[in-house]
Formats: C-alpha cells, structure tokens, sequence
C-alpha cells in the first residue's frame, strides 16, 4: 500500500500536508508505507522540516521541534517553532522566546507598556492582539454607546426595573420597616420621591407600580425618538 492510499483509508491527510517539496519528483503516491527510505518532512504548525521514514511516521513519529521538553531536552534547548522576535501583532511587539510547552511561548511587551507571554498559534492566527487592553476599551465603548442618559436619568437602568441588593421585601422600591409597615419611593430625573407607607406588601407593590408609569412614559418617549432619529 503507498502512503497516499493509507492516508485516503484513513481519511487524514497530515502526513501528505506534511511531505515536503524536498522530496522533488517523488510523491506519497510512489513510496510504501513500509519504506525504510529516508524522505523529507515539513511541520505544518511550525514550517520546521526534517528528515524521517514513512514507516517511522506512520508509526507516530512527527516533528521534533514541536515536541514539549523532556529530562533529557530542556526547555532552553528546544528548538522554537520560528523567529518571532522583533515582530508585531496587533499591540504587541515580540520581545523574545520563552520555550516550548505543547507549542512556542514568546514575551511580548504591548503598546501600552504591560508585559505578557502569548502562544506562537495565538499571535500568528490574530487571536491574541493585545495584553488585553484593547478588548477592555472595546467593553468600555460598547458600553458607552448602548447606555443613555437622559435629564440625569440611564434609561437602560430604569427600563431594566432590577431591585436593589438591599432591598428587604423582594420587590424594587418597597422596604420593609422595623414596625412591619412598607415604606414606598421611587427615584427619577435625580429625585427621590416618597411615594407613603403602607401596612401590607400587596398595598405598597401597588402603590410603586402606580409610581412606576410616569417612568414607563419618559422609557417610551425616549424609545420612540429614538427610532425616529431624534
């Protein structure tokens, strides 16, 4: 069997990714997977090329450079994958090899000065762009533009009607006292406004509710301006 029809049986085409040009006119198609010839390889994941059996690859033997280090090949003498150094991706500005753990690990130093370590597939597939910062400033400018203040007033905030953390009835806007009335308020426009006290829950939920509509018609104009472009 040649090793073009062991790869198409196996539905994998690693090895004939990986068999380099090296090799000129000689083609998986012409080589036994039993062959003892010496041929050319070329990794895929670091361009590192070298020279193995095709029974020793089909075997499971692959690139040495990619191999993460053993007792007996420490870290600082593993071969990097390729010179990164002195390149840019995105911010960040490789500064050296850092060794080899499943993949290259490279310092990089980003624009804005902080210092961080990246994989070589995560800078050379755009993945990693930045020590962070700029997906922050993304955060914050996403956040900006989806927050909308209006006479003192986020929308989103009031529209959301989420209830305080120490809240002490369950329902926003209504606080239980220590005598067991129900002291109701509401906030709006950067007023607090006292909407009374109440001697059961089912009152003062009410009593909010009712506070709650002039909030709902400010949502809604501003909603409706909004889509009309204003």
């Amino acid at each position: 069997m040649t090793l073009k029809e062991y790869c198409s049986q196996q539905q994998s085409t690693k090895l004939l990714d990986e068999w380099s040009e090296k090799n000129g006119d000689l083609t998986p198609a012409m080589v036994l997977t039993n062959s003892l010839a010496v041929v050319h390889w070329q990794c895929n994941c670091c361009g590192h090329t070298w020279r193995d059996t095709v029974k020793n690859r089909i075997a499971g033997t692959g690139c040495e450079a990619c191999k993460p280090p053993t007792k007996s090949t420490p870290r600082h003498q593993c071969r990097p994958r390729a010179d990164l150094a002195g390149r840019q991706f995105g911010r960040l500005t490789v500064v050296a090899w850092q060794g080899i753990d499943k993949e290259s690990i490279w310092l990089c130093r980003c624009d804005c000065g902080k210092v961080v370590v990246a994989t070589q597939s995560s800078l050379t597939t755009g993945k990693t762009t930045s020590c962070g910062c700029f997906r922050e400033e993304v955060r914050k400018e996403n956040f900006k533009n989806n927050i909308h203040f209006v006479d003192g007033t986020c929308i989103e905030k009031i529209a959301a009607k989420t209830t305080a953390k120490n809240n002490t009835s369950g329902f926003r806007g209504v606080n239980q006292r220590a005598n067991g009335t129900y002291r109701v308020s509401i906030t709006f426009k950067r007023k607090r406004y006292a909407l009374g006290t109440y001697k059961t829950k089912e009152e003062a939920i009410q009593a909010r509710l009712a506070g709650e509509v002039m909030v709902d018609e400010f949502v809604a104009t501003f909603r409706e301006k909004q889509a009309q472009g204003m």
